[in-house]
């Protein structure tokens, strides 16, 4: 007979709009998590406590050092992810660290080694991992369904500037030294292990349709598949009839799938598919992506 685990008492270190977005969604993972808040503001506690449900703390301190906490979600801004990753680490607790995990590559190995002594879960919260979207994609490549990848052809655009007052204008809070100075728009080339080439065409200051809608397409030796950025819509056409699927609307985000990964992850005592490794790979990309930039003289293809 199999039993069924108790929901894991999980506490969001951080009361802003993240932890709301969070916080929606684990309302349909009742049975799997129960949760909890803390803030150094001890009103936006309870606040979120009054509508999420669970217990609300005064400090992120109090939260970590109480016995009955299984994880925590790191959910303030990255200045603050390594230094709040370690202290749950060391207290016993899982960890999902919210996007970006860490400013600097080093913060991965020291996290790492922090993971490993305490024998816990660190997951980092990469939600287009598991949007349905992306799983759709990648076992569509894997069964073959379009050949040899040849390209790939990716828009993200929106017309989505930040506030004066948006934290994330100042690069101390995001784990830099200074303001943000990262370009808006940018065109990036890059290769894949099989030899195909991919571009992604970036924008924060684009208007798009619906404020977000935006095509690509994955070219294959056999078909190609077209698809709607979002999650919303894929058309695949290759041998036989055109395809149209709809990968899964009710968790397009993917942080119900991300959230029963921490779970399965905790229980099972085995590593989440957004792992620390996997996330550090991918912190390195985006480092070659932003030190090309940098560059003179032609552009530069990275390596995912």
């Amino acid at each position: 007979m199999t039993t069924t685990p108790a929901p894991l008492r999980l506490v969001f270190l951080g009361c802003g709009y993240i932890t709301g977005v969070h916080s929606r969604h684990l309302r349909r993972l009742r049975a799997l998590f129960t949760p909890g808040y803390a803030s150094r503001d001890r009103r936006k506690a309870d606040t979120f406590a009054a509508r999420y449900g669970g217990r609300a703390y005064g400090d992120y301190a109090s939260a970590i050092a109480d016995p009955s906490v299984d994880a925590v979600v790191v959910a303030v801004p990255p200045k603050w992810h390594l230094e709040l990753t370690v202290q749950a680490l060391a207290a016993g607790k899982h960890v999902l660290v919210e996007k970006p995990a860490f400013p600097q590559l080093v913060d991965y190995a020291t996290v790492r080694d922090a993971r490993d002594r305490a024998r816990r879960v660190v997951l980092i919260g990469e939600n287009d991992h598991y949007k349905p979207l992306a799983v759709y994609l990648r076992r569509q490549l894997a069964a073959g369904v379009i050949g040899d990848l040849v390209f790939g052809s990716f828009t993200t655009i929106a017309h989505r500037l930040k506030t004066a007052d948006d934290w994330r204008n100042d690069e101390t809070m995001a784990g830099g030294d200074g303001p943000d100075r990262r370009v808006k728009s940018m065109l990036v080339a890059f290769d894949y292990d099989n030899g195909a080439v991919g571009t992604l065409l970036y924008s924060r200051e684009v208007p798009s349709l619906f404020r977000g809608l935006r095509l690509s397409k994955l070219f294959g030796r056999r078909g190609v598949i077209s698809f709607e950025s979002n999650g919303t819509l894929a058309l695949t056409r290759g041998n036989g009839l055109p395809r149209l699927a709809c990968p899964g609307l009710r968790d397009i985000r993917g942080y119900q799938a991300m959230y029963r990964d921490f779970a399965t992850s905790i229980h099972a005592g085995g590593a989440p598919e957004m792992s620390l490794e996997r996330a550090a790979a991918d912190h390195r990309l985006m480092t070659d992506v932003y030190e090309s930039l940098a560059r003179t003289g032609p552009p530069v293809a990275v390596r995912p």
